[in-house]
């Protein structure tokens, strides 16, 4: 577990990693993801304009493109299917204008820069290659406001303070906080490098999100509680780089903090691998996933990631983006895996990882499928 603004090897690795990548300006999306009308993104190796807003189901496109995790699964059942059109390949981490970006961090501390940086790499490989690293990231990164959640014009009661959480539309949330009073959140677009809430002449901007103050009665570790802001309204959406999630709290409360991106609160469970393909990918990252160490442990520190995440930084993990020759036929091997591809990693061998160490370990976390340090003492 890493904290914010320390200098070790792993700081220096990251920001160093970050300084060398051509990020994605774009949101990347995946499918079951909410797209608008009007806007890009990139979606598997394409960008894409929405032409109708709504959700990324088979069969939506103007131009056909094949996902080998579409599935004619329920989850989406009456929701409205989104339309787009196709406006040219992307390449991950290369220049390209307008779409990538190169920032360089002269910087051996890992700063909130850095954190915002690595959150940005960690949904494109989520969302263009299906390696989900995103529940060892904490979206919270210490940052704070004065903002007063019932009156954006009030100040701020003196015992209680606000704590500020980069959030983007459409996307689910796991809030971890333990705290005995009530906790208040809601949505604010909010200018951090000026510290002031958007303003359109006399009004604030944040008035037009229409979202009432969430009240949670009971928060804890043990009982996290989620959030997601919906939006399709364009000449909100536009406003996207400003979203926060504002949470306040007693000023005397110190537990630790984890936002973490996804739905946390309930494990779902793959009974059979028949058919395992054809699960979408999100799906699949929510059953083949133990407890989360970052939703876990409350010390009273603010913690940027696991562990996890240096391994796949470094490459110390295998996954469908392997690149060293013969390491999935290894593995392969050592599971007695003789049903897939030789050499090709499939969501069928990372169930049977999955459930083998579970079923060795059971109280593991963090544990994936992908194969880790931890996996490696199963093979």
């Amino acid at each position: 577990m890493h904290v914010f603004n320390e200098r070790t090897i792993e700081s220096k690795m990251i920001a160093k990693l970050m300084s060398t990548v051509d990020m994605p300006i774009l949101d990347t999306v995946r499918y079951g993801d909410f797209i608008v009308e009007g806007f890009r993104y990139i979606y598997l190796v394409y960008i894409i304009e929405c032409t109708s807003s709504g959700y990324l189901l088979p069969g939506t496109s103007e131009t056909v493109v094949s996902d080998s995790l579409m599935a004619d699964d329920t989850v989406y059942v009456g929701r409205n299917a989104a339309n787009y059109k196709i406006l040219s390949e992307y390449y991950f981490n290369t220049p390209i204008k307008n779409v990538n970006v190169r920032t360089l961090f002269n910087t051996d501390d890992y700063s909130k820069d850095v954190h915002t940086a690595l959150g940005t790499y960690l949904r494109a490989y989520r969302d263009l290659y299906s390696i989900n690293m995103m529940p060892f990231y904490n979206c919270f990164c210490q940052q704070f406001c004065t903002v007063n959640l019932d009156d954006l014009s009030a100040l701020l009661p003196k015992n209680k303070k606000v704590i500020l959480v980069p959030i983007k539309f459409n996307k689910l949330y796991t809030i971890c906080i333990d705290a005995d009073a009530p906790v208040r959140a809601r949505a604010i677009l909010y200018d951090y490098t000026s510290g002031n809430l958007l303003r359109k002449t006399s009004q604030y901007v944040t008035d037009e999100l229409r979202e009432n103050v969430h009240v949670w009665p009971d928060l804890s570790y043990t009982h996290p509680k989620t959030y997601e802001i919906h939006c399709e309204d364009v000449n909100v959406y536009k406003y996207k780089p400003y979203l926060y999630l504002a949470i306040e709290l007693p000023v005397n409360n110190h537990s630790s903090v984890a936002v973490l991106e996804g739905d946390y609160t309930k494990h779902n469970i793959i009974m059979s691998i028949e058919n395992i393909d054809s699960v979408y990918a999100s799906m699949l990252d929510e059953c083949l996933l133990s407890n989360s160490s970052l939703a876990f442990l409350n010390d009273e520190n603010v913690y940027a990631y696991s562990d996890r995440i240096i391994e796949f930084l470094s490459g110390h993990m295998i996954a469908g983006q392997e690149t060293i020759t013969n390491n999935v036929r290894r593995v392969q091997k050592a599971m007695n895996y003789k049903t897939g591809t030789p050499d090709i990693w499939d969501n069928s061998l990372r169930y049977l990882l999955y459930n083998k160490y579970m079923d060795t370990y059971s109280g593991a976390m963090d544990i994936t499928g992908y194969v880790d340090k931890q996996i490696e003492d199963i093979l």
